[in-house]
């Protein structure tokens, strides 16, 4: 009897434990859906707006400190400021980030992929898939921030790591951005249609969850 009594206890424990976490869980959906209907409606905005990279100053100061420390660091900032409204300049810091990075990676001879890149994988696999679907909502304001980046780069050096070390490597990073701009100008149709497929494939599973409640 006490046994019985013992299993039935733990059983109900259990019950109560899952309960719990699916309601955590399913809250945790509801939020994401919401964010992302938020952050999608923000990039759309700018296109309606006018304001197509349109950016605070005062990134720029953030820009040029950052530009000071390992480039990690930028990604670091990002994650920081994915919970704000300021959106675009988390997405100039997010590829101004991925190029310093892509240009330490490709020519220090110290960088280490255990560390240095382990980090930086693992900030990107958390933010990256964020800062992609903020873009890819309004595709004339991704194209306008990868050139906010790309000039940002191009006119200033980054003490941490600077281009001298490797100028043919440095550039090499600045030319896969210009490539990617203009294949984003010469193809937005198509982006777009590919975009919106993924994005109603998105919304579709996230909804699916939420039906199993």
């Amino acid at each position: 009897m006490k046994q019985k009594l013992f299993l039935f206890l733990l059983f109900a424990k259990i019950c109560a434990a899952n309960a719990q976490i699916d309601s955590s869980f399913y809250k945790q959906v509801g939020e994401q859906i919401s964010r992302t209907n938020k952050m999608v409606q923000s990039a759309r905005s700018l296109d309606s707006t006018g304001r197509n990279g349109s950016l605070d100053s005062s990134i720029y100061k953030v820009a040029d400190s950052i530009d000071k420390m390992h480039p990690v660091m930028f990604l670091t900032t990002v994650a920081e400021m994915l919970g704000s409204d300021h959106l675009n300049e988390a997405a100039f810091l997010y590829y101004t980030g991925r190029i310093r990075f892509g240009y330490y990676k490709a020519a220090n001879p110290k960088y280490s992929a255990s560390d240095d890149g382990a980090l930086f994988a693992s900030l990107h696999s958390m933010i990256g898939e964020y800062m992609d679907r903020y873009l890819r909502a309004n595709i004339n304001n991704y194209i306008a921030i990868l050139q906010k980046s790309l000039d940002w780069c191009t006119l200033y050096d980054s003490p941490f790591f600077p281009k001298k070390n490797n100028t043919v490597k440095y550039n090499a990073q600045l030319k896969g951005i210009r490539s990617l701009i203009k294949d984003l100008s010469l193809n937005k149709d198509i982006y777009n249609v590919k975009w919106k497929a993924e994005e109603d494939l998105y919304r579709m599973q996230m909804d699916s969850l939420l039906q199993r409640k």
